[in-house]
């Protein structure tokens, strides 16, 4: 069973992985050489420009894992950059805001490990110490493979000032814009005239973050030249390709264990991942009720009756109880605690403010000018490699 993961720094073939915390670990099987699939070349280029309304869509969009997010959120440094820009996006709040992702993918064939086996010295390891204490020093799995190419990413928010223009925004940007020849003249020309219709707004900003892997030359600084960065992308990765992605693959392969000693393994690490997606989700839901809170006391303008002392007084709950669940999780996955429950956590009750009503007059605020800000990510995102040896 082979399963693609996002590459993080410090991966490389061989080497031990744990896909619940991200750490990497020491090579403990034997290899041969390193092959192209089926003996092919080539490359691959796909584009997407879509429209997102959540965190969890741009996961989707983006192909990030659920222990990618989990990487990126609890174990500092171990996400991706893809993984990054998600947690990046979920941390906004604005009710007047349209989303979009602009994403670039360049792919080469992957390239596999012909032989693995374990080596002896491993083999008389399991033999003496048992299999859980080999999974606590090599990880679950072992990279098998890598896949060199590049990513590009840019999450853009178009702020509105009001409703109807929001919603005009979301018109203007709901149709999907996919190409798999990404350099070619319609995809520029169709993601250009997209673009061309926001400056229509005078009512509206436009703020972008882009983030990278592979590919040459500095990263871009406005939304202009993200547009015509991810048009010439794939010529950039292949002048300078990094390793995109790993192929992993269950050290119980390779173990000489019966059929039903494998799957009572892989329900036991099943099992211990359900229960980090819950807490992961419930960590997401307490960081947006604390975004929330923040927006409000930010913009105490725009909503009726706001309790400043009972608002800070509930976002400090909000933030115990989110420090709580990420130690716990974090305890769990680590093998520091035997058992956690969501439940442990539940909702804590803040009546939050209505917003007050919307009137569409004269009166209303106009931005003049539209407004372009591009917030700068990038960094290839790491793993803690750990040293505790065989």
């Amino acid at each position: 069973m082979t399963i693609i993961r996002d590459y993080c720094a410090g991966m490389d073939v061989a080497m031990g992985y744990n896909p619940l915390t991200g750490e990497i670990y020491d090579t403990y099987v034997d290899y041969g050489d390193l092959v192209p699939a089926g003996g092919q070349t080539g490359q691959t280029a796909d584009l997407l420009f879509k429209r997102v309304t959540s965190s969890a869509e741009l996961s989707s969009v983006l192909g990030i894992d659920f222990e990618a997010n989990l990487n990126a959120s609890w174990f500092q440094g171990s996400g991706s950059v893809k993984a990054k820009a998600v947690s990046d996006f979920s941390q906004k709040s604005n009710e007047y805001s349209t989303f979009s992702v602009l994403y670039v993918k360049v792919r080469d064939i992957e390239k596999n490990l012909k032989i693995v086996d374990l080596s002896p010295r491993i083999i008389k390891f399991l033999n003496q110490n048992g299999i859980d204490e080999f999974y606590r020093r090599a990880g679950y799995e072992y990279i098998s493979g890598i896949i060199t190419g590049g990513e590009f990413v840019s999450t853009i928010e178009i702020i509105s000032s009001d409703r109807e223009t929001k919603e005009k925004i979301d018109a203007e940007l709901s149709a999907q814009i996919s190409y798999s020849n990404v350099a070619s003249i319609d995809a520029k020309a169709e993601i250009k005239s997209r673009f061309a219709n926001l400056a229509k707004y005078s009512n509206v900003r436009i703020e972008a973050r882009c983030y990278r892997t592979g590919g040459a030359g500095a990263l871009v600084t406005t939304p202009a030249e993200a547009l015509e960065y991810a048009v010439n992308f794939p010529d950039s990765v292949r002048k300078s390709a990094s390793i995109l992605q790993v192929l992993c693959k269950p050290y119980h392969d390779l173990l000489s264990f019966p059929t039903a000693m494998q799957a009572i393994d892989m329900m036991t690490l099943q099992k211990k991942t359900r229960v980090l997606q819950g807490l992961w989700e419930r960590s997401q839901q307490i960081s947006k009720q604390i975004a929330d809170v923040e927006y409000i006391l930010l913009n105490p303008q725009q909503f009726y009756q706001v309790d400043e002392a009972v608002l800070r007084t509930g976002k400090a709950q909000l933030e115990h109880q989110l420090e709580e669940v990420n130690d716990r999780a974090i305890q769990f996955a680590k093998n520091s605690i035997k058992s956690v429950n969501v439940l442990d956590f539940p909702p804590i009750p803040l009546a939050l403010p209505m917003r007050r009503v919307e009137l569409k007059s004269a009166a209303m605020v106009e931005l003049k000018y539209p407004t372009i800000v591009m917030a700068l990510g990038g960094v290839v995102g790491y793993c803690v490699h750990t040293s505790d040896r065989i």
